[in-house]
Formats: structure tokens, C-alpha cells, sequence
């Protein structure tokens, strides 16, 4: 209920590369209070004149230019406290799951907050000065921002808001999103594969079975041995991706995370500069296992999201058991006691 006690909030994050055709679909409502608008005539007029002493006219100038926008609006009391700050923190969630469909460079991190009247923005907090989103080679053409892409990122909403609100009962997924969020935002390549291979971890480990004896099989069960992990990258502007197998690569990226971990050197063979030809420079072996991680990380976890799985990969126990392995062969106890007594007889025939 809208009392004189309470006050309306926003909170804003500009979206970075949209398609050109994407305002004519806006505004746009995802749900929970949150929307993808054209804000560009409420920024554009915006008066940043008190933020002058510590904000650079060109910096005031860029944020007004923020057009496309992701927002959230909720009310709250007067004072600013921690409704503002769960609502920044629900926008890094949602750019979280965006980032998932589409390798988006918009970053969280750039946002506005402030009072919202009649349409009329009173700005109390903002950040525009943000680290840079850092995407591997075969990502970088394929940024542009969609209506598909924010209609599938729509039905992803009520799970965001379960995940944000009751991340405990979800730890391993919660885990998995942060250390990818983190992968993103780091500039060394090396850091960057391994803040992404523990993101693989955190989701398909269980038991004993972790690392290298986790990610090979059951990868390969969640996926498809051949799934083509260049495949969701593959458009209008490198359709010439070759084929990459997950079974082909696996084994070495968890290798490539093993010694980067324990301070190994990359070997020479996987450094040599013999691969595709990328955005200006000729690929390695080590840059297509980065790219391979990449890429390992959103197509489980837009299968995960897509079949509902949550609850199973928040769940130890039944993440080894749905991803359980057959053994070749029969494996019941009397077939191993039979087994034990038929090649006792033949060795003592053979003495």
C-alpha cells in the first residue's frame, strides 16, 4: 500500500550492445517490479549538477546517454538503507542469468539509484566507472542483446528471485553463478580458466568425486560426448567456427586448471600460436580450452535451467546419482564370486 511513509525507488543498469531493432519492442516487463525500458528520455534531461565536484562533466555527459536500460522500481521508506541495497544486489543476479543466454558485456557494477516521482528521477547513488567485462575470442561477436534473449531471460525471473532470496538451499548453483560472475571480470587469462573450471566444479562435483574424475564422465553424460561447444557462437559473423567436440577437449581443460592451480607452466606444444585466426591474432591450444570452459559453463547451465534441475544440483547426493556413470559389465556380488572361483579352477589347471 502507497503511504506518505514510503517513498518509490529505482534502480537502473544500462544494457550494453542491444539489437538495433530491440526499443521497438519496450518497454518490456520481466516480472517481480523489474522491466527493460528506452530510459533515454528521463536520463537525458537529468541534472547531475550536485554530483559536479565529484563527477566529471564528460562522466555526467555518459550517463545520460544510458538508453536501454534494465530497471527495477519498488517502494520503500524514506530513509536509504537496505531495500536499495537488495535491489542492486537482484539486478547483479538477473545480468548473472542474462549473461548466460547472451555474452553480454553489461556489467552490474554501472548502475544509477534514486528517487522516482511523476516520472521525475532524484538521484542519490550511482557508479559508472566499472572494471571491464572480459569475454574469451569466440564471444566477443556475439554480444548483441535480442527480444528473444530478454523473453527467455523472463521465465528465468521467478527462479532469480528463489535463488537470490534462499541462495543456502541453493549453495552449489550459487557458488557456480559467483565464480563465473568472478571468471568474467578478471583480466588474466589464467585466473580467468580457473575461476571458471571451479565453476564447473561447484555445480558437477559430489563425494569423491571432484575435479578431473568429476568433469570428464559426467560432463560427458550431461551434455553429450559430442556436443559442439562452438555451436552457440556460431553466426552471421563466424559461421567459419570449426567443430569442437566436448569429448576432445575435457580432459585437457581440466588439465590446463590443474596446472594452473598448483603453479605448473603451460606446455609449449599449447602455446604455440597454430590455431583458427581470431579477433586479430591466431589462437593457441591453451586460448580453446579457455574457450571450451566458457562454454562448458553456460550450456550446462542453460540445460540445468531449461530440464529444472535445480533442486538436483542442489543436492549432492542426487547430483551423483543422476549423473551415475554404468559400469561396463555385470557388477552384482555373485557375479564377482563367480567370477573369483572360475579363475581360481583355470589357474590350477594351468599349474
Amino acid at each position: 500500500m502507497i503511504t506518505s511513509q514510503t517513498a518509490s525507488r529505482i534502480t537502473i543498469v544500462p544494457l550494453h550492445h542491444w539489437h538495433p531493432q530491440l526499443p521497438q519492442y519496450l518497454p518490456l516487463d520481466l516480472g517481480f517490479d523489474v522491466s527493460v525500458r528506452d530510459l533515454s528520455p528521463l536520463l537525458s534531461t537529468l541534472n547531475l549538477a550536485l554530483w559536479s565536484k565529484f563527477v566529471a562533466p564528460e562522466d555526467q555527459d555518459e550517463i545520460k546517454q544510458w538508453s536501454v536500460c534494465l530497471e527495477h522500481r519498488f517502494r520503500t521508506t524514506p530513509e536509504i538503507g537496505e531495500d536499495e541495497r537488495q535491489s542492486e544486489r537482484f539486478l547483479h543476479f538477473i545480468v548473472a542469468h542474462l549473461r548466460l543466454l547472451v555474452p553480454t558485456k553489461t556489467n552490474a557494477n554501472c548502475f544509477l539509484q534514486g528517487g522516482i516521482e511523476n516520472e521525475q528521477l532524484d538521484p542519490f547513488r550511482f557508479s559508472h566507472h566499472v572494471d571491464p567485462v572480459f569475454l574469451e575470442d569466440c564471444k566477443i561477436l556475439c554480444t548483441e542483446i535480442t527480444v528473444e534473449h530478454l523473453r527467455r531471460l523472463k521465465s528465468m525471473i521467478p527462479w532469480v528471485v528463489k535463488l537470490k532470496d534462499n541462495w543456502p538451499t541453493y549453495y552449489p548453483l550459487y557458488l557456480s553463478l559467483r565464480l563465473s560472475e568472478k571468471a568474467y571480470l578478471e583480466q588474466d587469462t589464467d585466473i580467468r580458466h580457473l575461476l571458471r573450471v571451479m565453476a564447473l566444479e561447484a555445480l558437477f562435483s559430489s563425494g569423491n568425486k571432484y575435479g578431473k574424475k568429476a568433469l570428464v564422465p559426467r560432463m560427458g553424460k550431461f551434455l553429450g560426448e559430442d556436443a559442439d561447444l562452438y555451436e552457440q557462437y556460431r553466426n552471421a559473423f563466424q559461421l567459419g567456427l570449426p567443430r569442437m567436440p566436448l569429448k576432445q577437449v575435457v580432459s585437457d581443460v581440466c588439465d590446463l586448471r590443474n596446472r594452473i592451480a598448483h603453479g605448473e607452466p603451460i606446455p609449449d606444444r599449447w602455446l604455440q600460436r597454430d590455431r583458427r585466426f581470431g579477433q586479430g591474432y591466431s589462437l593457441n591450444r591453451a586460448d580453446e580450452l579457455r574457450e571450451a570452459a566458457t562454454s562448458m559453463m553456460s550450456a550446462s547451465w542453460r540445460k540445468l535451467l531449461g530440464d529444472s534441475l535445480q533442486q538436483v544440483f542442489a543436492d549432492k547426493s542426487k547430483v551423483g546419482t543422476y549423473l551415475q556413470i554404468p559400469s561396463k559389465g555385470r557388477t552384482s556380488p555373485l557375479w564377482g564370486f563367480l567370477r573369483q572361483i572360475v579363475y581360481r579352477i583355470a589357474r590350477a589347471l594351468t599349474l
